[in-house]
């Protein structure tokens, strides 16, 4: 349940921004920050876990996680108002299984099997696909890319 309640946000996120694609994206990210401030402390008073940091290390990676939020947020938003929502929800779904697959074997040092290795390669290779899809049938009649390439639409 908690998960189609997340894709239903997301889902709304992506129509608000397409439709307010006059808005500076720094408005988006400013409002982003305020709502995700307020929901943090409340869960740290709910939850009762607050605790000082350890070491250096875990305030560096709580300032890094906050920038590339920031910066990823930035990059969705202006690519949502600059572009279609297909493909840039086709191509970040692409990164973020790519990103995941990456971390598990970075971070967590898990080498997954042979089955998780083929279906996340299956994904990806079909993600892309149908972006390149979408681009090849949003371009024109006459263009180059549907010439050669008109039996990806098929």
């Amino acid at each position: 349940m908690a998960g189609i309640s997340c894709s239903l946000c997301a889902s709304g996120r992506y129509f608000v921004i397409r439709k307010l694609n006059h808005i500076p994206h720094t408005l988006f990210n400013f409002n982003y920050a305020c709502v995700s401030v307020v929901l943090t402390i409340l869960f740290t008073i709910e939850f009762e876990s607050f605790s000082v940091l350890q070491c250096g290390y875990q305030g560096f990676s709580i300032i890094s996680m906050g920038v590339a939020s920031y910066i990823a947020q930035t990059l969705l938003t202006k690519a949502l108002q600059c572009e279609n929502a297909g493909p840039v929800t086709t191509a970040k779904a692409a990164t973020e299984i790519l990103g995941n697959f990456l971390f598990q074997i970075i971070v967590f040092h898990d080498v997954p099997d042979g089955y998780s290795t083929a279906g996340s390669c299956l994904i990806v290779f079909c993600i892309i696909f149908v972006g390149i899809q979408k681009w090849i049938d949003s371009s024109s009649d006459d263009s180059i890319q549907k010439k050669y390439f008109k039996w990806i639409i098929m």
